[in-house]
């Protein structure tokens, strides 16, 4: 069948985190970090058709796209800002009609392609953050806001921490904080002991990362529906998120628990206010966890999964022991056979 493969050039840090995370949040495809020279990072991807996508950023700004089928890399592509779009990709995810291949893999075709919803009322946003990061712990933040609150933080300038550097982030995940107030922010922290454990256990039920991602959102949503005043006095609930797995992974988790609410899960869902103001709380959480595991062992902990971060657990496991990788990575990463040798995972 051959390989398909487009090649294109990411001028700017941001326009790079950006299409990471879209990619990253691709329903029904399984990610994996790994390590390669001359690259920022590098993800392979499967399918539950058994397709495959792979994702490389050069440290030169070029990405190159590669997929076993011509509507995966379409999948790919249909991330990447729209100028930058090869023709005839435009389509996904817009409301056109990809083929089934395609749509499996990324979910619905109806949903829209900048994720705003416009949505009236009092609604839930909720985001994680530390998804793709080998150190530090995956933060889930729910945020209510109202119609009231949505003005307030726009006109603060609220947008997706993805834009924002971690100084920026701190100042506004306090002025979140002091608009919405404490009953209407949940967090879910899971540092690495507990999220190595809880991804093992969803591994052993043959579950993966997504079920592990739509448990920490249920948890958060939850959270909020308990004790937000807000949501006691609604007849209907709205909880906004955005989609990085079957749409049904999260409702799935809160119906066990009892809890109906209207769930909206589309891409790019930070354009949605209560999104983005969730993003910059998970942002500024993640990174206060991932300094306190700094404190712990002694070392200043890298973002991200590239060189710097395997260079960093080598030197880590050779000062302190194998173990400790346990305490503050995400084992499950490539990134731990790379330090430790094949056969680790």
């Amino acid at each position: 069948m051959g390989v398909h493969h487009h090649k294109v050039k990411l001028s700017s840090r941001t326009q790079q985190s950006m299409f990471r995370q879209a990619a990253e949040r691709l329903p029904n495809v399984l990610w994996q970090q790994k390590a390669e020279q001359y690259c920022e990072y590098r993800l392979d991807g499967k399918t539950e058709n058994s397709g495959w996508l792979r994702v490389k950023q050069f440290t030169n700004g070029t990405l190159y796209l590669e997929a076993s089928q011509p509507d995966l890399l379409d999948c790919l592509t249909a991330q990447l800002p729209a100028a930058l779009r090869p023709s005839g990709t435009a389509s996904i995810l817009v409301g056109a009609s990809p083929t089934a291949t395609a749509q499996k893999a990324v979910g619905r075709s109806d949903l829209p392609r900048d994720g705003f919803l416009n949505l009236t009322g009092t609604y839930l946003g909720t985001d994680e953050s530390g998804k793709g990061d080998y150190f530090g712990p995956l933060v889930v933040a729910g945020v209510v806001v109202t119609e009231e609150i949505r003005k307030e933080l726009a006109q603060a300038g609220i947008v997706d921490s993805k834009t924002l550097n971690d100084a920026t982030i701190a100042k506004r995940a306090q002025l979140i904080l002091d608009t919405v107030g404490a009953d209407s922010i949940a967090l879910v922290e899971i540092f690495p002991e507990r999220y190595n454990a809880l991804y093992e256990s969803m591994r052993q039920q043959k579950k993966n990362l997504n079920h592990l991602l739509a448990w920490a959102h249920a948890t958060a949503i939850e959270t909020l529906l308990t004790k937000c005043p807000h949501c006691q006095t609604l007849a209907d609930v709205q909880a906004v998120a955005d989609q990085f797995g079957s749409p049904h992974y999260i409702q799935q988790q809160l119906r066990t628990r009892g809890q109906q609410i209207v769930l909206h899960q589309v891409p790019r869902a930070e354009a949605n206010l209560g999104v983005a103001a969730a993003s910059i709380v998970a942002r500024h959480r993640f990174v206060i966890g991932l300094e306190r595991l700094s404190a712990q062992v002694g070392v200043a902990l890298p973002l991200g999964a590239g060189a710097p971060v395997l260079k960093a657990a080598k030197n880590l496991v050779k000062s302190q022991g194998r173990s400790v990788l346990r305490q503050v990575a995400k084992y499950h990463f490539k990134t731990t056979q790379d330090v430790l040798g094949p056969g680790e995972l």
